[in-house]
């Protein structure tokens, strides 16, 4: 459904400003149009339109979004006031001047984007030629150099030639003589010198011709021969080694370097640490050939890697594979791990819907950080243990506010608020800064939420006190009431789902509207939440109960805490009693029963509980239902058994016959018909009587039926269990008649009308024994 927004607008000479209340307006999801005479915003559900008075420019116009307001200064074409924002014409002159204004504009802005694609294209050239310009003028530089650099090379060697002083033609020609000379002497033969071995048809040269010539230059002396040196002889090479097999040993503790490097001392000699170090549980694959299926350090980067593509399922799994890896106790070494593996599978759980158990994971890491440090050759330094810790109370909150347990998400973002770095007076980082305004939002939207839920609640319990306070549930105004106050119970757990106040207070109005089954399920679940806070509240404790707790909560949320942990029995009464209602509804009998006994152990001798109790007693009697009994209480001595000798027989037994048929009547007179109206049935031979739920009163009228039929020795146990009743419950008027007459009665059991005879003798009236029995009737 679109909304049109409400505005308002001013203007000056120059130009006029429009502020538009749009509730969740961001800049990605608004949309604004602007042209001479029309304007146009767009912000889901909330859609403006507007005919301007005069003309204004586009170009020159901005729009400003921030905390849910859209302001548009537009700069009008000309200097002057309007007096009026929107134009008065005629809706078809309105829609042309509309649709000629839309096309200037989209005309408009298509010659911009064309003037921006001209200027673009014509900086791309004018870059590239400046581009071609500075690799021509580089090829030019690198030329000279090169020709500088060859002409100074040449002009070196020219020197190196003109310091030598030799001409090309005597440097070739000496190393000719040098080759035409030979170092070996003449050769003898026949003591004569050998012929020369110069070349066939070349004149030899004559002795004389010899001796005229003139002398040789003299060479320079010759070195000796070298004298070959003596090599030391080498020693032979050892045998080869023997061979042997090699034993590789790999440990199950994470060390922060191989086995191989630490020796045996590094696995006994484990740093101190606060947590026991346990053998791997190996349940992930032990007999894999693959070691990496075993290995916490490979599981965990598989599931980062899934994490890293949100793929939650997969690094959910991945995670718990790690997490099975280790016992009921974490190594030292791997502490980080097994916190990193809880914090990232948190997230897992809340990606995918898993609330409450992403709560367990986050409290299991928590409860681990609070208990001890890494073991490692680099720790984590103070900083980066604070700022994981914070990360695990968000993630807490995150998913006990979307399960709906939203005092425990306030308490969690108090608690990450009072980790975060940032802090008045400080230069703090921009992420801190960033972290504390998300979670002071998360804060208020919480307390928002749980301050609505409890307004709702209140006035929910006013309605459902009413009806049940002036008895006008059965009337047409008390369910009307009641209705209303369903719904809004209903409202309130749309906001809280897992309050077990709220809960109850659903249950009992669901019991006053005759829906029972809905009653009893409200119940339940409100119990359960009640032991889960329990488990809450224990992991608290043990977080508390740490090497390195967690700061304390302010002031106000502690007490918001201790008042709800002290409101838990009261709560639980509540459920206990709306639910037995229920079942009782449902003819669940023995359900029923078992839940007003857990309401009468928190609150005894409660007068609505005990009602009830008689009422499902009487019921079951008439149905034949055995109900679970209670125990009774061993008696303080043991009293002897009844012996056959000590029955009463004859004419006692007709008297003692006789004073049980009196009880019927009671101590007013009235015949034994109207006073059986008035008391319960009486139990047939074959069905045990209801003992656990009954009053005092109703289990003397068991014991007395007992007697009736001659059972004497259960009609003792009724006595001593009203005895019992009676000890515990505070009765209101015929508390001292019952105790005297269940006294008498139990011990006209056991001894006989002797008994009977010593209780009327010791008695305060001046009566006979069988006025007494009639009497405490």
């Amino acid at each position: 459904m679109v909304l049109s927004p409400s505005y308002t607008w001013s203007e000056t000479k120059g130009g006029l400003t429009v502020i538009a209340q749009c509730t969740g307006a961001s800049v990605s999801t608004t949309d604004v149009f602007s042209s001479p005479h029309y304007v146009s915003l767009n912000s889901a559900p909330y859609f403006l339109e507007l005919d301007l008075h005069g003309e204004v420019l586009p170009d020159e116009s901005v729009a400003t979004i921030a905390h849910g307001k859209v302001t548009l200064r537009l700069q009008k074409a000309g200097s002057g006031l309007w007096g009026r924002l929107v134009v008065d014409m005629p809706r078809t002159e309105r829609l042309k001047r509309r649709a000629a204004s839309r096309a200037s504009a989209e005309e408009a802005a298509a010659a911009q984007a064309e003037r921006k694609k001209s200027k673009s294209w014509n900086e791309s050239r004018f870059t590239l030629g400046q581009q071609m310009d500075q690799d021509r003028m580089a090829r030019v530089e690198i030329e000279r150099a090169k020709a500088a650099e060859k002409e100074a090379e040449a002009a070196k060697l020219r020197d190196w030639q003109n310091s030598v002083g030799t001409s090309p033609t005597s440097v070739t020609a000496q190393p000719h003589s040098e080759i035409a000379e030979t170092d070996e002497p003449p050769a003898l033969v026949n003591g004569g010198i050998a012929p020369s071995s110069a070349h066939p048809g070349q004149a030899q040269p004559s002795l004389a011709s010899a001796e005229t010539s003139p002398p040789r230059p003299s060479r320079p002396p010759r070195q000796p021969p070298l004298q070959p040196r003596s090599i030391p002889r080498l020693s032979p090479p050892p045998p080869p080694r023997r061979t042997g097999t090699v034993s590789i040993k790999f440990t199950p503790k994470l060390l922060p370097a191989p086995a191989r490097t630490k020796g045996a001392a590094a696995d006994r000699e484990l740093p101190p640490d606060p947590l026991a170090a346990p053998q791997l549980a190996g349940t992930v694959a032990p007999d894999a050939a693959d070691i990496s299926q075993r290995d916490p350090a490979w599981l965990k980067a598989r599931g980062d890697r899934h994490y890293t593509l949100r793929d939650w399922a997969s690094a959910e799994s991945a995670y718990s594979h790690v997490l099975s890896q280790f016992g009921k106790s974490i190594m030292g070494q791997a502490i980080d791990c097994v916190v990193a593996c809880y914090s990232n599978r948190s997230v897992c759980r809340i990606r995918r819907g898993e609330m409450l158990a992403a709560a367990a994971d986050a409290s299991e890491a928590l409860n681990i950080v609070c208990k001890a440090r890494c073991v490692t050759e680099f720790p984590k330094p103070e900083e980066a243990l604070q700022r994981a810790r914070m990360r695990l109370y968000a993630r807490r909150a995150t998913a006990y506010a979307a399960a709906g347990v939203l005092h425990r998400a306030t308490a969690d973002l108090h608690s990450a608020l009072a980790l975060v770095g940032a802090t008045e007076g400080m230069t703090a980082d921009p992420g801190a800064v960033s972290d504390r305004s998300v979670l002071t939002m998360d804060l208020h939207a919480a307390q928002e939420r749980e301050e609505a839920a409890a307004k709702l609640r209140q006035e929910a319990a006013a309605l459902v006190a009413h009806c049940a306070n002036s008895g006008e549930e059965r009337t047409a105004e008390g369910q009307l009431e009641l209705t209303r106050a369903r719904e809004l119970l209903n409202e309130c757990l749309g906001l809280q789902p897992l309050d077990a106040a709220t809960l109850a207070q659903r249950a009992t109005c669901l019991v006053l509207l005759y829906e029972p089954s809905a009653a009893a399920a409200d119940a339940t679940a409100g119990l359960a939440e009640l032991d889960a806070e329990a488990a809450r509240d224990g992991v608290e404790r043990s977080m508390m109960s740490g090497l390195f707790p967690p700061s304390p909560l302010p002031d106000e949320v502690r007490a918001a805490l201790v008042c709800r942990s002290d409101q838990a029995e009261r709560v639980r009464f509540a459920l206990l009693e709306s639910r037995g209602a229920a079942r009782a509804a449902l003819s669940q009998l023995q359900e029923a029963a078992s839940d007003l006994r857990a309401a009468l152990k928190l609150r005894p001798a409660h007068p609505s509980v005990l009602a009830s109790l008689d009422e499902i007693a009487r019921r079951a009697v008439a149905e034949g239902v055995d109900l679970q009994h209670l125990p009774l209480a061993p008696p303080a001595s043991p009293e002897p058994a009844i012996a056959p000798a000590a029955q009463p027989q004859g004419k006692e037994a007709a008297v003692v016959e006789a004073r049980a048929e009196a009880t019927e009547s009671g101590s007013t007179g009235e015949p034994a018909a109207s006073s059986s109206a008035k008391e319960p049935k009486v139990v047939s031979a074959g069905v045990p009587p209801p003992v656990g739920t009954r009053s005092a009163a109703l289990l003397k009228g068991d014991a007395d039926g007992a007697v009736r039929n001659g059972k004497l020795e259960q009609a003792l146990q009724l006595y001593g269990a009203a005895l019992q009743v009676r000890a515990q419950n505070t009765l209101r008027a015929p508390a001292v008649p019952i105790h005297n007459d269940c006294l008498s009665r139990r011990m006209l059991q056991q001894s006989g009308c002797r008994a009977l005879r010593r209780v009327g003798s010791c008695s305060a009236a001046n009566a006979s024994p069988t006025a007494l029995l009639v009497t405490c009737d």
